[in-house]
């Protein structure tokens, strides 16, 4: 299944798309403005937030439990047993800064640990499957960049992207990263036998972009084995079946092949 973000009734709202058959059914219908959501581990739930006011919730995806609030964060993701969720905070009373944040899912978010906190802006958290290493994008440089710490002493920090770089991406064995720029989808090999080292980028493929902000590339998925890829695509004619999604597989033999 797919959570995608949609408009539906002049208000964006969140679907799930199911590959196996291509039916789609919608998730919210309170008029909220979602703005995307992630799922959680166990597959039965998801965290989305709302626009403008940067709230997120707990959604049951079967509907049988009421959404149930989690304060103020975005771009949430969750360490692979679910039980921790790292998430971007606003800092608004300093102006469009966002700080990076993590707690145990039911604890409440007064009791939200911070990560990485600066001037400038630190968001797109995700930690490795193996619960060792968390990347995010922070903008401090001037262009929005992924970088990776040590978790959870956060005692070392590498940047992972070259000329930009956003919603970076763990495999499920922790050995590669994934991130998109402007100019396509990149991944990093990671190796850390021998203390933390990480791979050159290099480019996997480019993909339709929508041109939506030309600060900031659009968003993926990938599966856990890195090897299928689902991303949004522009429509150019209104009549185009909206349901279709670009799924792209086999990447290396593409790559190789280059």
């Amino acid at each position: 299944k797919v959570l995608i973000g949609a408009t539906a009734d002049n208000t964006r709202e969140l679907w799930v798309y199911d590959t196996t058959n291509g039916n789609e059914r919608r998730l919210t219908f309170d008029g909220l403005s979602w703005d995307s959501g992630v799922w959680h581990p166990d597959g039965k739930h998801l965290v989305g937030y709302t626009e403008p006011d940067y709230q997120s919730y707990l959604i049951t995806l079967d509907g049988s439990e009421p959404h149930r609030a989690l304060g103020s964060a975005i771009l949430s993701s969750f360490s692979s047993d679910g039980l921790h969720m790292f998430y971007s905070q606003p800092q608004l009373d300093h102006g469009f800064d966002f700080d990076i944040y993590a707690r145990p899912l039911d604890a409440p978010h007064e009791e939200g640990r911070p990560l990485v906190s600066t001037p400038t802006i630190e968001w797109y958290p995700e930690l490795s499957a193996d619960g060792k290493y968390l990347t995010y994008t922070s903008n401090e440089s001037g262009v929005e960049e992924v970088y990776a710490t040590t978790y959870p002493d956060l005692a070392g920090r590498w940047q992972v992207s070259r000329n930009g770089g956003n919603w970076a991406m763990w495999r499920a064995d922790s050995k590669e990263l994934f991130y998109t720029n402007q100019e396509g989808m990149f991944a990093v090999t990671v190796n850390d036998e021998n203390g933390f080292s990480l791979g050159r980028p290099h480019k996997l493929f480019e993909f339709p972009s929508t041109g939506w902000s030309p600060e900031w590339s659009d968003g993926f998925d990938v599966t856990s084995d890195g090897e299928r890829f689902v991303m949004v695509r522009p429509v150019q004619d209104e009549t185009e079946d909206l349901s279709r999604l670009v799924v792209v597989q086999n990447w290396f033999a593409e790559f190789a092949a280059e």
